[in-house]
């Protein structure tokens, strides 16, 4: 049988070599080769080249047993697939065998070739995207799956096919789309499933948006998000922001659900196809898929970390609120001042978030002294200045407040100080770097007994930054305040059996004149001794002074208000003054509402002065009573003193009151010059003299004085 075409000029014959056909005879040699089968495979059609040269070697035996077995009659019109040998990567194709007869003996084989090379590729890319180890599902990223996505174009056969595949995701924060993937975001590009570094890490911390709308996103791309339809890209539409070439021919946009848009670049244009689109649509359901499950999967990490933080949070609660009720009841228990001090800093330094404790009072001269400490740091406090750091000058302006230790904060600035980082607002040096040091990290210090600390200042230290967040610091705060309850019991014990007095350390923000006035003019320290308080006329005021006591009487006499100076006697410690003065004093002020003045000295901030006060008097009625007179008034300490002191104040508001502000003065005058002493360091007249009052006046209000004074010794109840 003639195996020949008809002749091409024949209709059917042109039809015929339209078809991509090759006829082989039963020995396997090429008879004819149609010119679309020629352009398909590569092979010459004049004179017709063999078949299994354009078949790839791995394939050839598997063509040939196809062959055999048509030839043999057992299986015409046998399909099967084979690679090709041309240029182009990875082509693929199917061959279907016919047998060809006129009779009972097979006269050849007619073999259909079809291009399955672009359906294999999309099969290929799906089954990438798809597979349970390395697809777009394993992704635990929203960059991951985009990695994996992108990295599609390999499988699509690369540049040879001329295809790129792009991707615009929404922010989280504001929905906006923003171009992510190979170029856009700058991820490498690898084999199927390889995500770029650290793609895989939980990006929930990312920001996924960066603030843009879908405005600033090109056309196309924000109708097909609009639409939620595949949209057609034109070649002038080109580059995009997740695609930045050039030389595409045209493309697709095609939307991922609510997540974004996918977009595909082809670079020939026959190469955008029903079946690229039908396939692009494919991988699209697949990645909002794969989307899905990393949004639960994230969903999923937040709730299991919040469960985390939930459980810790509930943790340090428990632990903070065990700390407190066993502060509470060691504090509550402990039956003196110092006990109380060592509980709450032995208490709270078991915490573990707490590495050091301490507790700390005010001394008369406004010194910090350290009264109870507990945990890993006693070495600390053996380094630490607890003086105001000095002020810092800047370059220009005032100077700035120096960097104080916290409990030096509290006493000068009234309030509780916490800081959570001890290593941050100022360079590390000073305290902080002693307390760096030391290990630790934050540091909260309460003062005790109101804004005023009157009991004193409690301070702890972390081992972390941030320790007292939260729990922690409110365990502290409620120790604090415990303590100073029971501190307040304790005392308020004390007064109420009796034999008690209350020494207060106030801080008074006015100059004394007269104070201020003889410490400039006497250059030295000007120490207050007593005062005689009347009420009408001048004030007697005694002072000692470390300065020549005639050139500071001399000067004293220009002082404005000075009525006169005398120097009494001289001691030891200094010589004695007289200062009868025509003014309001804090000293005078101060005796004057009840308290005996026991210490007072200018500061440059006013004046400090010691007070002694029956167990009778109310501290805080007291305090505001001199605050009426001196706005500004703070209390800086408060101590409850065992000691005979309180019989001595009773007796002397006893003695006061029996006696007249003549006599009083009289009797005072006479025992600060000297006139009781042996020998006398002044006569009566001269004493009488100071007074302006004739020597016989002066003996005889001495003498009624002296009377009332024995009378109240021996014959008082």
């Amino acid at each position: 049988m003639d195996l020949c075409p008809p002749d091409p000029s024949d209709s059917f014959g042109a039809a015929f070599a339209r078809l991509p056909v090759v006829i082989l005879d039963p020995a396997a040699e090429t008879r004819y080769v149609s010119p679309t089968a020629a352009a398909l495979v590569g092979m010459d059609t004049s004179p017709p080249a063999d078949l299994g040269g354009a078949v790839a070697p791995a394939d050839v035996d598997r063509v040939a047993e196809a062959f055999v077995s048509v030839l043999d009659g057992e299986g015409s019109g046998t399909g099967v697939s084979f690679r090709g040998t041309g240029t182009e990567r990875d082509a693929v194709f199917e061959a279907t065998l016919y047998a060809y007869s006129d009779g009972p003996t097979v006269e050849g084989v007619v073999v259909s070739l079809t291009d399955v090379t672009r359906p294999r590729r999309f099969q290929r890319a799906l089954l990438s995207v798809a597979h349970p180890d390395g697809g777009v599902a394993t992704a635990r990223t929203r960059e991951g799956v985009v990695a994996r996505l992108t990295a599609l174009t390999d499988d699509l056969g690369g540049a040879d096919t001329g295809i790129e595949i792009g991707c615009y995701l929404r922010g989280d924060e504001t929905a906006a789309l923003r171009p992510v993937g190979s170029e856009a975001s700058g991820y490498r590009r690898g084999a199927a499933g390889a995500d770029a570094p650290d793609a895989d890490q939980d990006d929930e911390s990312r920001d996924s948006g960066s603030g843009e709308d879908d405005s600033e996103v090109e056309p196309v791309v924000r109708d097909a998000a609009r639409t939620g339809e595949l949209t057609p890209v034109p070649a002038d539409a080109f580059p995009l922001a997740a695609l930045p070439g050039t030389d595409f021919a045209g493309g697709v946009a095609v939307p991922l659900g609510d997540y974004g848009v996918l977009v595909a670049g082809a670079r020939r244009e026959g190469d955008l196809t029903a079946d690229l689109c039908a396939f692009l649509q494919l991988v699209a359901s697949t990645t909002a898929l794969a989307l899905d499950r990393v949004g639960d999967r994230r969903a999923l990490r937040r709730t299991r970390r919040e469960n985390q933080r939930y459980r810790a949070a509930c943790d340090r609660l428990a632990a903070a609120v065990d700390v407190e009720r066993r502060a509470e009841r060691r504090i509550l228990a402990a039956t003196s001042t110092s006990a109380v001090q060592q509980a709450v800093c032995s208490e709270l330094a078991a915490a573990d978030e707490v590495s050091f404790a301490w507790f700390g009072t005010v001394t008369s001269n406004g010194d910090l002294e350290v009264r109870a400490s507990a945990g890993d740091g006693g070495g600390f406090l053996s380094t630490l200045s607890f003086a105001p750091a000095a002020d810092v000058p800047p370059e220009d302006g005032p100077p700035e407040k120096g960097d104080d230790p916290p409990v030096t904060r509290v006493v000068t600035e009234r309030r509780t100080v916490s800081e959570r980082d001890i290593s941050a607002g100022f360079e590390s040096v000073g305290w902080r770097r002693e307390a760096l040091d030391a290990g630790f990290r934050s540091v909260v210090a309460h003062p005790v007994g109101g804004d005023d600390a009157t009991h004193g200042v409690l301070v702890c230290y972390g081992r972390s930054v941030g320790a007292f967040d939260g729990p922690v610091g409110a365990a502290v705060e409620q120790a604090a305040r415990t303590a100073e309850h029971a501190l307040s019991s304790i005392e308020l014990r004390a007064l109420a059996l009796g034999n008690t007095t209350v020494e207060l350390v106030l801080s008074i923000p006015t100059s004394d004149a007269l104070l201020s006035e003889l410490a400039a003019v006497s250059g030295g320290t000007v120490r207050f001794e007593s005062a005689t308080v009347t009420r009408e006329g001048p004030i007697r005021v005694f002072v000692v002074v470390d300065a020549a006591a005639e050139a500071v009487v001399d000067a004293a006499r220009e002082i404005e208000g000075v009525v006169d100076a005398t120097h009494l006697r001289d001691r030891d410690d200094g010589a004695v003054l007289e200062v009868v003065y025509d003014g309001r004093t804090v000293p005078g002020t101060l005796a004057s509402l009840g308290a005996v003045v026991t210490d007072a000295e200018t500061t440059d901030d006013g004046v400090r002065a010691t007070v002694t006060v029956s167990r009778s008097t109310g501290v805080r009625q007291f305090v505001d009573s001199v605050r009426e007179t001196y706005p500004g008034t703070s209390l800086l300490a408060r101590r409850t003193q065992a000691s005979s002191f309180e019989a001595n104040v009773r007796f002397r508001d006893r003695v006061e009151s029996s006696l007249t502000d003549r006599q009083l003065e009289t009797l005072q005058t006479a025992h600060y010059g000297g006139y009781f002493a042996s020998p006398r360091s002044r006569t009566g007249s001269e004493v009488a003299a100071m007074l302006d009052i004739t020597q016989p006046t002066f003996a005889s209000h001495l003498r009624e004085a002296q009377r009332k004074l024995l009378e109240l010794l021996f014959e008082s109840a």
